[in-house]
């Protein structure tokens, strides 16, 4: 029993002293702690800060995006009806050189009534000659009988 005091004794954890020390170096310690991992309150103005203004750029972000995106959409929409309107326009023109030969041949075929016409008039008028002078002579001979 005696060893076993005396054991006890030599131990240095066993003594008062020893854990005093050892609870004031542990309360340093902790004070080192808090100290360094106290934040001013700038630093979490600042931060706090940071965060809004990244949450503010994001929102702007993604508020440009959605922006683009739309003009996007909408620039696709004009492309489309800018081809859409090319095309018509191309068979707008096609359809009026169609009717400009149309009418150009409708005209060059009138001219050409017009003179076949005017070929068969003569025609008539020299044979209506023709025969007033042959229906002249019958009736002189007729007559002169």
């Amino acid at each position: 029993s005696a060893q076993s005091l005396s054991s006890v004794d030599e131990d240095p954890e066993n003594t008062v002293i020893y854990w005093k020390q050892k609870c004031h170096q542990l309360e340093i310690q902790l004070q080192e702690i808090q100290t360094s991992n106290l934040v001013s309150s700038k630093d979490i103005d600042i931060q706090c800060s940071i965060i809004e203004n990244n949450q503010r750029k994001n929102s702007e972000e993604s508020s440009d995006k959605e922006f683009l995106n739309k003009l996007n959409h909408e620039n696709e929409q004009l492309k489309n009806q800018l081809t859409i309107l090319k095309e018509e326009i191309t068979n707008l023109n096609f359809q009026l050189s169609s009717i400009s030969m149309q009418r150009s041949t409708t005209t060059d075929k009138i001219k050409d009534y017009e003179r076949d016409l005017t070929q068969y008039q003569t025609i008539i008028k020299d044979k209506d000659t023709r025969f007033n002078e042959l229906q002249q002579k019958y009736d002189e001979q007729t007559n002169g009988v």
